[in-house]
């Protein structure tokens, strides 16, 4: 399982060196007034390096007990990290796109007066 997910990981970040490749990264990160992607990108990487962990410790991890309700309350309690990481980055997208429909309105607030011209 360690594995596959060290070649998800390789997928993913060749993917990253094709948008940075294009020049579409640096677009979004010089685009982006608010710096949320900075903050967003740095969850997505801690939470990556997390899964891989976890990934490494599900592999390594001797069967816990015979007893499945244990068992399935330890990996609850690993795997619910990424749940709040998902939920986070979620709602941080969410507050840049407010971020940015205010910033976007910005302009209209110099607005003098009524002129159909303006």
């Amino acid at each position: 399982m360690f594995l596959r997910g060290i070649i998800l990981s390789g997928l993913i970040i060749f993917g990253i060196y094709l948008i940075y490749d294009g020049g579409l990264l640096g677009l979004l990160v010089r685009g982006d007034s608010s710096y949320i992607s900075y903050v967003i990108i740095g969850i997505w990487a801690v939470a990556s390096v997390r899964w891989l962990y976890l990934l490494r410790w599900i592999e390594r991890k001797p069967p816990l007990s015979s007893d499945m309700q244990e068992a399935e309350t330890i990996l609850a309690q690993k795997l619910g990290h990424g749940y709040l990481a998902a939920d986070v980055v979620l709602k941080l997208g969410l507050m840049g796109t407010i971020i940015g429909f205010i910033l976007m309105l910005r302009p209209i607030s110099e607005i003098n007066g009524f002129d159909a011209t303006n």
